[in-house]
């Protein structure tokens, strides 16, 4: 009777600890333990370094959210989404020094999280040589007139510029650029023209600008009575 009774204790004790057993949490089935889904954020290959030329890498994004987004600091570095993953492309530096570092910046919904990728650039190879070079090298003004600015690249510091006609001024308003300046009518019938010649250091001639100026126009197509074709 003892040892049938001391069965049954042992039978019992056993079902007890396997339904508990049974209501066991499984570890990391829960997510974060509240019933939310963790939301994950990844991305491959970071940082990123271009040469001067630019160029274009693609990153991966991982990630359990629903979107995600990615944004950059800097208007040299653009990037452009796609479904799993974006392209950072930065574009030719011209200039001898580089461009201030860009930040990319990823963030997925549902989550203050994000990731940064720091993006730089080489700065462009100055030449052996000492080099001017205008954004173009024609001007064209009205009768009228005007000031039209034009951009410079140059690896010379203290170069400078002169007009080879008094109609026509050319002035240095820094390293990156000058102002080009026809402050008189022309009445003639056909362009004038004059040359704006940039000058290096040594007082070397390292690059021109033709600047046009354009006649008065024919105002009176037609007879001022009828309209008999003059």
């Amino acid at each position: 009777m003892q040892s049938s009774t001391l069965a049954l204790s042992v039978i019992a004790l056993i079902l007890f600890f396997l339904s508990g057993c049974g209501k066991e949490e499984v570890p990391g089935g829960g997510g974060n333990g509240n019933g939310n889904k963790t939301i994950t954020l990844e991305v491959t290959d970071t940082p990123i370094h271009f040469p001067a030329e630019g160029g274009s890498k693609e990153i991966t994004v991982t990630t359990n959210a629903k979107s995600w987004n990615v944004t950059s600091s800097k208007t040299w570095c653009t990037v452009s989404k796609e479904t799993s993953h974006f392209t950072v492309t930065a574009a030719e530096n011209k200039a001898f020094t580089p461009p201030e570092k860009a930040i990319v910046t990823v963030t997925a919904e549902g989550t203050t999280q994000k990731v940064t990728i720091e993006v730089t650039q080489d700065a462009a190879v100055e030449p052996a040589e000492a080099f001017i070079k205008p954004v173009t090298d024609k001007v064209i003004m009205n009768y009228q007139g005007g000031v039209n600015g034009i951009g410079i690249e140059s690896n010379v510091t203290g170069w400078s510029c002169r007009s080879d006609q008094s109609w026509c001024s050319a002035e240095k308003i820094s390293d990156e650029g000058i102002y080009i300046t026809v402050d008189e009518s022309w009445t003639g019938n056909i362009p004038r023209q004059a040359l704006v010649t940039l000058y290096g250091n040594e007082g070397d001639s390292l690059a021109s600008i033709t600047v046009y100026q354009d006649p008065l126009p024919e105002l009176f197509l037609f007879s001022p009575v009828g309209n008999t074709n003059i």
